[in-house]
């Protein structure tokens, strides 16, 4: 049965559901107008890439400074507050007119970005224990579906000449509004303090608390496939396979759709076979994918793999955010940062790494290297299921749901 989240389901569903579409929809929006954005600045595809790093650069930041306020503000209040935030930094970095100031205001951009990822997620989580069945594949299933939306309606505002400034000026202000209206459905979360030893754990710039290690792994493993991809996907279809224009951008795209159709039936899944299950076999099935792709070596075999590690993968980082906010003795909001570090340091360190066995060896050889440097996702993947800090309640029932867990004793 399609899991969407609205049939059946309160109010805070319905919000959040909505929440993240429109999320997705701004980020497939700006994704669409990064051509017209280097325009505005003028500047060439390696400044370009230069520039656009800062916003990752300001979700890093937001991830180990603001988890330990949201987890005491609450989610609902951070999503409330730097959720319209966020969406207003949009025009604001495109009111910009040189690259450095750009720059600064993607660092802002990136640093509100962050936060509400974590606190979107972690209320997620709190929704998921209060209605004691998973909705955080399908949440980030509506993500996709907004983001999917996002890119169409960008590729058609690009088409008419439509300024960028104009353009997410209007949907900024029309977002915000409806973020606020939207963010009065949200719930309330159950007080979690941090354990002693967790806190004994926390400094500035952490790669979060031990336990989390094993997660950490895997939402990294998991955004480098997925980085990989998408940087170096549709080059590798043009330049080293030979297709054309179309082929090449095919491929992203046939990534998307399986994802989406993943992440929407990803709950029942869970429910049905449990989240070790599911992981092992998300990573099994990608990483086939890509080795069938790059050992093959023909453009169908090269499409085969993006449908293939969108399908797969779909699953993987809702799993992993679901078992990091329900770890005993840790906050919601900080387990949640703690593992989203690690995916976005795989968005850091992946691309100048492809480039570099790129360059020495071949971009086959790369691609070749990922597929099987992620298959240790299938030896952890019993991480997201194992008691975490001290002797407490089971972070995941045999159905895969997320009973709370107490505060772990001193």
């Amino acid at each position: 049965m399609l899991s969407i989240p609205f049939p059946g389901s309160p109010r805070p569903r319905v919000a959040l559901a909505i929440i993240f579409a429109m999320r997705g929809f701004l980020v497939g929006s700006w994704i669409a107008r990064i051509p017209a954005i280097a325009d505005h600045l003028d500047v060439s595809r390696s400044e370009l890439g230069s520039v656009l790093i800062a916003g990752a650069i300001g979700a890093l930041v937001a991830f180990q400074v603001t988890a330990p306020r949201i987890a005491s503000w609450g989610t609902a209040r951070s999503i409330a507050i730097f959720g319209p935030l966020w969406v207003l930094t949009m025009p604001l970095a495109l009111l910009s007119p040189e690259p450095a100031l750009f720059f600064a205001t993607l660092l802002l951009f990136g640093f509100m970005n962050g936060t509400v990822d974590v606190a979107l997620n972690a209320q997620a989580v709190e929704i998921e224990r209060q209605v004691g069945k998973p909705v955080l594949s399908s949440m980030h299933g509506m993500f996709s579906v907004g983001a999917l939306g996002g890119t169409a309606t960008g590729g058609v505002l690009a088409a008419l000449s439509v300024a960028i400034q104009s353009q997410f000026l209007v949907t900024g202000v029309l977002v915000a509004a409806t973020w606020l209206l939207l963010t009065r459905n949200l719930v309330p979360d159950e007080a979690m303090a941090a354990s002693p030893t967790v806190q004994r754990q926390r400094r500035v710039f952490s790669i979060g608390p031990r336990v989390l290690w094993p997660l950490g792994a895997i939402a990294f493993c998991c955004g480098l496939m997925e980085e990989s991809l998408a940087d170096w996907g549709a080059l590798f279809l043009s330049q080293d396979l030979g297709t054309n224009p179309g082929t090449a951008a095919l491929g992203y795209t046939i990534f998307s759709c399986t994802m989406l159709v993943g992440r929407l039936f990803g709950d029942p899944l869970v429910r049905r076979a449990g989240p070790v299950a599911i992981l092992r076999g998300g990573a099994a099935l990608g990483s086939a994918g890509m080795l069938l792709g790059v050992l093959v070596n023909t453009p169908w075999s090269f499409l085969m793999t993006f449908g293939l590690v969108g399908l797969g993968f779909s699953t993987i980082i809702p799993i992993v955010y679901r078992a990091a906010g329900s770890t005993p003795g840790i906050p919601r909001a900080e387990g949640v940062a703690a593992v989203a570090t690690a995916c976005y340091a795989a968005f850091l360190v992946g691309p100048p790494m492809m480039g570099f066995v790129s360059d020495l060896l071949s971009l086959r050889v790369a691609f070749l290297g990922v597929g099987l440097f992620v298959t240790i996702v299938i030896t952890l993947a019993p991480a997201v299921v194992r008691p975490a800090v001290a002797p407490v309640a089971e972070p995941f029932t045999e159905d895969g749901l997320v009973p709370e867990a107490a505060p772990v004793a001193s």
